[in-house]
């Protein structure tokens, strides 16, 4: 027996937990959203450019303004539709708003956990590309490897 729509957005609502189910409608592919008017910081928009992504997918436009509150977000979508940007943007644009003051001790401020080693590495390519005009250092960890420079780099933070 599943829950009613309006007893899942209660459920969801108590726990400060957006559910972003994407349905693709003809309006969205008609007239879709600019990541300029998500308000992502400038240096994310520039890396976004050069990318060569101007407009957000459905996934992206519903779940980053949810993320952007702070809010936690449950997005669902197919495959190649843009789920990691959805979350990897708004991350990069809180860190970059909220910079630590110089002298501050590094430290690990996000793990992202996925099932293979392929996909750390595509998500670690995206925040790298993404976060390109930051000042963020990220590392991707697996296991089957030497664990010396994965334990280093996660001591420099």
């Amino acid at each position: 027996m599943g829950l009613s729509p309006q007893r899942t957005d209660r459920l969801f609502s108590a726990f400060a937990v957006a559910l972003v189910v994407c349905k693709v409608h003809q309006k969205d592919q008609d007239n879709p959203m600019k990541f300029a008017d998500l308000r992502l910081a400038e240096p994310i928009l520039r890396a976004l450019v050069s990318e060569g992504y101007v407009s957000a997918t459905p996934i992206q436009a519903q779940a980053i303004p949810h993320a952007m509150q702070g809010r936690d977000v449950l997005g669902c979508a197919q495959t190649g539709t843009g789920k990691t940007a959805a979350f990897a943007l708004p991350v990069l644009h809180r860190f970059f708003t909220g910079q630590k003051a110089n002298g501050a001790a590094p430290r690990v401020r996000c793990l992202v956990l996925c099932p293979t080693r392929e996909l750390a590495t595509q998500i670690s390519d995206s925040f790298r590309d993404y976060g390109k005009n930051l000042t963020l250092r990220q590392a991707v960890i697996f296991g089957g490897v030497n664990q010396n420079p994965q334990v280093a780099s996660l001591r420099r933070g």
